[in-house]
């Protein structure tokens, strides 16, 4: 099943829900490839494993990278800075002013996403990130 899930930027994000022959369920939207929800089955009916929210305005306003893709790296650069190549490079500081954290305040993880292909049991997201971006 596919659907849209909302509007940021003036691109359109979808959601799209996967099944497993053993009856496990997904949910995959296009911002942030973010997986929104988890369900597999457990001896009372489907167990929800993983903590996701219910609107694209709620991801926006709320989400600290809930099931999303944190990139281009994981973690944090102390200070934003880094030196590559005998070149020093300022970051955005997003993490209480003082570090960036999950590729920073436009990271992969605010970005929407191509849904490329997608079918009952699988997806695959795509985003092109060029050199020097985020």
């Amino acid at each position: 099943m596919k659907r849209d899930f909302g509007e940021i930027e003036g691109r359109g994000v979808e959601e799209v829900v996967l099944r497993s022959a053993s009856g496990a369920e997904a949910s995959i939207i296009t911002y942030g490839a973010i997986v929104r929800d988890l369900r597999i089955p457990a001896a009372h009916g489907l167990q929800r494993v993983v903590a996701g929210l219910t609107s694209l305005e709620d991801y926006v306003a709320h989400s600290p990278y809930f099931g999303a893709i944190a990139g281009r790296y994981a973690n944090r650069i102390s200070g934003g800075r880094f030196v590559l190549d005998a070149t020093a490079h300022q970051l955005s500081l997003n993490e209480r002013g003082r570090h960036t954290l999950h590729g920073g305040e436009h990271g992969l993880s605010k970005r929407v996403w191509q849904l490329a292909a997608w079918d009952e049991t699988s997806a695959a997201l795509v985003h092109v990130s060029p050199n020097g971006d985020c």
